[in-house]
């Protein structure tokens, strides 16, 4: 009950100043009244702050989507990326004193035009959800970890639910971008932004993934404290991440505990557990949200209408895993595509101002069209649109171009 009104204070926090972090819970479990989403009709793909080059292409040739075997692309170039972040990371770590807080250089990219880094056409790869349409996509690989993302169009467009009167509302076409990443489970972390940066406490999902060198990645938990020095987390019990406990407490409930051995178990963590199961090789868990699917089924139904947006990780079995974004899409409809993809356990994470899925190096991928570069998915490395962007591209929600990418308590990331 305590996590329930923690959270739910937060969600209504969200909706009063327009943007900001999102994910929490969405009810008690026991509201659900059906396991099956809404039908759905394929849509025009033409989806808000898309570019010219984002229209429709025929699916033509079979994605190899899950795959074992890593795409032959050319090699990644990891200077160009890393090495201003890595170098400030370094230095501050050794020289600053712990109240000290760092600002970090920004690696310098110019936005793009046609193609951007491990875009391939959306016409060679085929969606695994049917009636989505594929709108881009993209293949990379580092290392032992491939990941193959694609950014669909699902659904009939709809009006936001806006604030008030008609000036507030836009018509928009739902988008989901799915990634499939093909990894050992020794490369799936969860690390805070305090064990990456001691001396922030919190930063963006760019900087904590160039600093880890992370393929992809994503955030993590809430936090109502996101953009403080040092945040804390909104539960009382046991945070484990990196193999290590980093918040401790007296309650107790299930959540998603993931393993060393690609074990994902919905099982009680609490100060009494804890220990054994970090002998066990417990990695890291998801305390504060939903796991609305478990064993390849889904146990709760959110019926939302996906104002804002939400993000899942999943695992399809021990070598592949899901990141899915979602923009004004209702989160049932995302677990559908995500099953679809063959998802055998979902997790809900972080969204709304905090939905960010990372790829290294894309740069600018969507360049949508704004006055406002500095704020609109300029040199973010990301596949998204976050909520302030939507915002400001519709003129919705009261946005007004203002905030930019929200910092993070901690983070999901392949490496």
């Amino acid at each position: 009950m305590k996590r329930g009104l923690a959270l739910s204070l937060c969600l209504l926090l969200f909706a009063a100043v327009g943007f900001g972090c999102a994910g929490q819970p969405a009810g008690d479990p026991a509201s659900a009244v059906s396991t099956k989403a809404d039908d759905v009709s394929a849509a025009d793909p033409a989806a808000v702050g898309e570019s010219a080059a984002a229209a429709v292409v025929a699916r033509a040739s079979e994605s190899t989507v899950p795959t074992t075997a890593a795409p032959t692309l050319t090699a990644f170039a990891p200077a160009a990326e890393t090495t201003p972040l890595a170098r400030a990371a370094t230095t501050a770590a050794a020289a600053a004193p712990k109240t000290t807080k760092t600002t970090v250089p920004k690696p310098t990219q110019a936005p793009v035009s046609g193609k951007t880094k491990w875009e391939v056409d959306a016409s060679s790869v085929q969606t695994k959800a049917a009636g989505a349409t594929v709108l881009r996509a993209w293949k990379a690989s580092r290392g032992t970890v491939s990941v193959e993302a694609h950014r669909l169009s699902y659904g009939a467009k709809r009006v936001t639910s806006g604030t008030s009167g008609s000036a507030n509302r836009a018509t928009v076409q739902p988008i989901i971008t799915v990634a499939v990443v093909t990894a050992s489970p020794e490369s799936v972390h969860a690390a805070t932004a305090a064990q990456v940066f001691p001396e922030l406490g919190c930063a963006t999902v760019e900087d904590l993934a160039q600093a880890k060198g992370a393929l992809v990645a994503v955030g993590l938990s809430y936090s109502n404290q996101h953009e403080s020095a040092f945040p804390v987390y909104t539960v009382q019990m046991p945070v484990v991440r990196e193999g290590k406990v980093v918040a401790t407490g007296s309650q107790s409930w299930p959540v998603l505990n993931v393993y060393r051995n690609g074990d994902w178990k919905y099982e009680d963590v609490n100060s009494g557990t804890v220990a054994k199961q970090l002998g066990a090789g417990l990695q890291f868990n998801i305390v504060d949200q939903m796991v609305p699917v478990k064993n390849g089924k889904v146990d709760f139904v959110y019926h939302d209408a996906g104002d804002e947006p939400f993000v899942f990780v999943g695992q399809i079995d021990k070598t592949h895993y899901l990141l899915g974004v979602g923009e004004f899409m209702s989160r049932d409809n995302m677990i559908q595509v995500l099953l679809a993809y063959g998802a055998k356990t979902l997790a809900e994470i972080n969204g709304g101002n905090c939905a960010y899925l990372y790829l290294a190096g894309v740069g600018n991928a969507l360049n949508p069209n704004t006055k406002a570069p500095q704020l609109l998915n300029s040199n973010t490395n990301k596949l998204n649109l976050m909520d302030n962007e939507s915002q400001y591209l519709l003129g919705i929600f009261g946005g007004k171009g203002m905030g930019g990418k929200d910092k993070t308590i901690d983070f999901l990331y392949f490496k």
